[in-house]
């Protein structure tokens, strides 16, 4: 996984440098997420996300995510979310309540072994284990 990440990021053509981009923490970056949570309600099978730098990657239920992390006058944010377009029968619902939490997250939190995407209020959108 690790290998694949590296090579999409390193096709993408992304600049690293400028005042918008945020690397997000170490103790982040280069984990695979598993995603249990998705605004207040326990989830199976709704996808692992990576983080490497400012970059996001990984599988939502059906499809590849990729997009970047940045510094947004709210706080942070990911930007440029994609998704491969493959139709996966009973899974599409959960994979798009992810990705409209994604699109809402303006700052996280880290306690552990969890990873807590938040809102602009600070309530729990996406709620990540390792």
């Amino acid at each position: 996984m690790r290998r694949l990440l590296i090579a999409l990021f390193g096709l993408g053509g992304v600049s690293l440098c400028g005042p918008s981009v945020v690397a997000l923490s170490q103790s982040v970056s280069d984990v695979e997420w598993r995603v249990t949570e998705i605004e207040g309600s326990a989830v199976e099978d709704a996808g692992v996300l990576v983080f490497f730098r400012n970059q996001l990657g990984g599988k939502a239920a059906c499809n590849r995510i990729f997009g970047q992390f940045a510094k947004t006058p709210n706080g942070q944010a990911f930007t440029g979310i994609g998704v491969s377009k493959m139709l996966c029968e009973g899974k599409m619902e959960r994979e798009q309540a992810l990705l409209k939490a994604l699109e809402r997250m303006q700052s996280h939190k880290e306690d552990g072994l969890t990873l807590i995407l938040l809102d602009s209020d600070g309530k729990p959108l996406v709620k990540l284990v390792r």
